[in-house]
């Protein structure tokens, strides 16, 4: 073998034991790097665990591998050990204990910054929350995935309140030196921290089965927190003032609510519209007095008629020729919708309750029905709102009568309404309305264009105007009158036509039924009476309008539509009608 041939071979035995020796290196440094980059850390309880690296990123691991899991306090994540203990794990691998929780039989825990009473529970693992103070006891629950009010599942209420106070009574931090054992206790007794008579007492129970109940004392002297004991354990912590929420009664975690179903969409489409006045005679015998009394009207059955532009119309029996005020509805609806100044006083409802807060004498009752629409189906609803007469706080209490269907046929009572609300006056401005403000203030709506006859009467006598259009496409009035027969100028009636449809209704007739028949029945009251009827349409049967005037007062006329009519209007309005139309019947140019 040559010289050449074993120096070669050497040289390619040394580069594979190089090669073999690295990976070795490599191996070495892996191993003693890893053990390098694993911690131990040691838990109150005795507990060992590792600190290591995962991802990249330093981690807690219990004795068979596993990552702990973790929680957030104060917006900082934390590694939640079987004891409950609280550690945070640095970027260089430092394990620090944020929080311990309290053992069992009082043992020293002064090691630790933070001392919490019980293992922190998240939100999402509660099963259900108890809570008891001097308004009532009251508890959340899980129930089909969602957490809801036990016997008002139905009730809609703050879920942002309702979590803020799951995560406090999951997580009980004690301030700085607010623990006090067996001791103390024994020296001073339950009473010096209010807990001989706690003012409240929660149950928390999670979806493990872990139960723990927490009794609330007295504020302590600053006013910064409370005085709380862990049943099962002699010993007084204190927590911060944020744990007053527990004294709060149920009601104020309520959402109130009034119009259910209804949004800014579809509020104008309410049915029934009524509202009625109550009073009540010594005997507390009750008298209802119809307010208003209207419905939505479909654009589809009023599209190309004369009451086209027309949203609702009256159904009250009285005043079926007067428009009702459409914004008036509108606003109604919206304050009803969107209760600005409104707090739930009190969840479910009973005779007592009723009672308590007027509202078995009230003093209005407003009620319509409502058809819903959406993605879920259609629903319809029948609501009754009852309100009390107003405090002198200036606000109402209101109880709401309900009644659900899904074919409109057959109503079960809506439970999400199961409460009474205390309202602003300035949400319910329509409590105070007399029937003239649901009305529209003019009350003359007859388009000129479908007018068929038109019959004017005074004392001095009756004029009778029939419209034509003849071959040649020119619109004629014929007038008649104590058997004499005219030609009136269309423009001059078109003035009086004019005058007719700014007649306002300018305030409501203060009589009774009775004195206001009297005043129509009296001959020498009556002023002026005008009858107006339309042709007929592929829709209605025409209008058949007859609106008479009697002497109120002074200078107010009593107005009537087809014998209804609870207004008056000036007396100077009716007079130029009757001056107008004996201008028509002479010949006389009303405008120039």
């Amino acid at each position: 073998m040559s010289a050449k041939k074993t120096l070669a071979g050497r040289q390619k035995k040394a580069i594979i034991i190089a090669a073999c020796a690295l990976v070795l290196l490599c191996v070495a440094l892996a191993v003693v790097n890893a053990l390098v980059s694993r911690f131990e850390f040691v838990d109150a309880d005795g507990t060992q665990y590792t600190v290591k690296k995962s991802d990249g990123a330093y981690a807690l691991f219990d004795g068979d591998g596993y990552m702990l899991d973790t929680t957030f306090e104060n917006g900082k994540e934390y590694f939640v050990t079987d004891a409950g203990t609280l550690v945070s794990v640095s970027a260089t691998g430092k394990a620090s204990v944020y929080a311990v929780v309290d053992a069992v039989g009082g043992e020293s825990v002064s090691d630790y910054n933070m001392l919490m009473v019980f293992p922190k529970l998240e939100s999402a693992a509660i099963r259900s929350l108890r809570v008891t103070n001097t308004h009532g006891t009251y508890t959340f629950e899980k129930k089909d995935g969602a957490t809801v009010l036990r016997g008002y599942e139905s009730v809609s209420y703050n879920a942002e309140n309702y979590s803020y106070l799951a995560a406090l009574c999951g997580s009980m931090v004690v301030m700085n030196g607010g623990r006090y054992g067996e001791e103390v206790i024994a020296k001073y007794g339950l009473a010096e921290y209010g807990l001989d008579a706690p003012q409240a007492s929660f149950t928390v129970t999670s979806d493990a089965g872990k139960v723990y109940t927490v009794h609330v004392g007295d504020a302590i002297v600053s006013g910064n927190g409370y005085y709380v004991m862990l049943e099962g354990r002699e010993t007084v912590y204190i927590v911060n003032a944020y744990y007053s929420m527990l004294l709060d009664p149920i009601e104020s975690y309520i959402t109130p609510m009034l119009a259910y179903g209804v949004n800014e969409n579809n509020y104008p489409e309410v049915e029934n519209f009524r509202v009625y006045q109550y009073s009540y005679d010594e005997s507390g015998a009750p008298s209802a007095s119809l307010v208003t009394a209207l419905t939505f009207w479909p654009y589809e059955e009023r599209e190309n008629t004369e009451y086209q532009t027309q949203s609702y119309k009256m159904i009250d029996e009285d005043l079926l020729a007067y428009v009702p005020e459409s914004t008036a509805v509108t606003l109604t609806m919206e304050k009803l919708g969107a209760l600005e100044t409104a707090k739930v006083v009190k969840l479910g409802i009973s005779d007592k309750a009723i009672m308590e807060y007027g509202l078995d004498k009230p003093r209005t009752l407003l009620s319509y029905d409502f058809k819903s629409v959406t993605s879920a189906g259609t629903y319809y609803l029948k609501n009754r709102f009852w309100f009390s007469e107003e405090t002198e706080l200036g606000t109402y209490f209101v109880m709401a009568e309900s009644e659900i269907s899904k074919d409109g046929k057959t109503y079960v009572p809506l439970d999400a309404l199961d409460y009474i609300l205390e309202v602003g006056a300035s949400s319910l401005p329509f409590l105070t309305w007399n029937t003239i403000d649901w009305v529209e203030p003019y009350y003359f709506h007859v388009n000129i264009m479908l007018m068929d006859t038109v019959e004017i009467e005074t004392p001095a006598g009756k004029m009778v105007l029939t419209f034509d259009i003849g071959k040649d496409d020119v619109e004629r009035i014929v007038a008649t009158m104590n058997g004499e027969t005219r030609t009136i100028d269309v423009r001059q009636f078109k003035e009086l036509y004019r005058h007719m449809l700014y007649g306002t209704l300018f305030g409501q007739a203060e009589k009774s039924e009775e004195e206001l028949k009297a005043l129509v029945a009296d001959k020498d009251k009556w002023q002026l009476s005008y009858r107006v009827k339309t042709k007929k349409t592929d829709k209605t049967e025409g209008i058949d309008n007859v609106y008479s005037f009697y002497q109120l007062g002074e200078s107010n006329s009593y107005l009537t539509i087809n014998g209804g009519g609870e207004f008056y209007v000036l007396t100077k309005e009716v007079v130029k009608i009757a001056e107008y139309a004996k201008m028509l019947w002479n010949g006389e140019k009303i405008v120039e």
